[in-house]
């Protein structure tokens, strides 16, 4: 099972949702976490040591995917990008377009090794990077926030995809929303998830709720910083159905 949180919006908490379901995913599955981003926000936040190779080596052919794999908890692995001195922003500009095929092989070494699902974090730009790797997926969950752009950018978004299932001959599935730190009492939010209701998708509703930053700060999750989350129901109602995916 392959999977990305994306959207062409930065803010949204497309990395926090995506550490969170993988760390949950994990309890049941050999999980890989892919952090995708060249700026290495997933990577920070979960490693704690300095380490050898990055998702560009893989790439670049200098290192292989076994060598890249970080264990995180039981079942649960990272491949990382450095945040500072990173190869993957230059890869992507400089030697992607001459690889079309080198993301599929990545997650294909990955699932032969035995991962069963692999979850990609990305970043909220629309390059090559991310074309090339959402048309490999199994399925893409946008995360948006519940506001105006947030909203706007779920039309834009739907609107690219289509465009990276043909360019691509891509079989991408987009048919599920997370929104997240939704809080009822704000117009806005409730005025703006009664807008997502009439379109014809699956939402998730994760609510505004504190411990986030402090988790990431600590590099834990939030089922581990705090139990009691009010983000925890929903965030492992995505991640069951991540399993059941799988």
């Amino acid at each position: 099972m392959r999977i990305v949180t994306h959207i062409q919006k930065g803010g949204t908490g497309k990395t926090t949702i995506s550490g969170n379901v993988a760390y949950a995913v994990s309890q049941k599955k050999r999980t890989v976490l892919i952090d995708a981003d060249p700026q290495g926000n997933t990577s920070n936040w979960f490693i704690v040591e300095p380490f050898a190779h990055e998702l560009a080596d893989v790439l670049q052919g200098k290192a292989n995917i076994i060598d890249a794999l970080i264990p995180i908890r039981e079942d649960f692995y990272i491949v990382p990008t450095y945040s500072i001195d990173g190869q993957l922003k230059n890869f992507a500009e400089n030697q992607l377009s001459s690889n079309p095929k080198i993301f599929d092989k990545l997650y294909r070494d990955l699932e032969e090794w035995g991962a069963e699902v692999v979850i990609t974090d990305l970043s909220p730009g629309m390059s090559l990077l991310e074309k090339y790797v959402l048309s490999v997926q199994d399925e893409v969950i946008p995360v948006m926030l519940p506001e105006i752009f947030s909203y706007e950018g779920v039309e834009i978004f739907a609107y690219e995809l289509n465009k990276i299932r043909n360019g691509f001959d891509s079989a991408i599935q987009f048919e599920r929303i997370i929104v997240n730190m939704l809080n009822m009492s704000y117009g806005q939010h409730k005025d703006i998830y009664g807008e997502m209701q009439k379109k014809d998708y699956e939402i998730y509703l994760v609510p505004q709720h504190k411990g986030i930053t402090d988790a990431q700060a600590s590099h834990k999750t939030i089922f581990e910083w705090d139990p009691r989350s009010r983000a925890i129901p929903e965030l492992l109602k995505i991640s069951d159905y991540v399993i059941r995916r799988a």
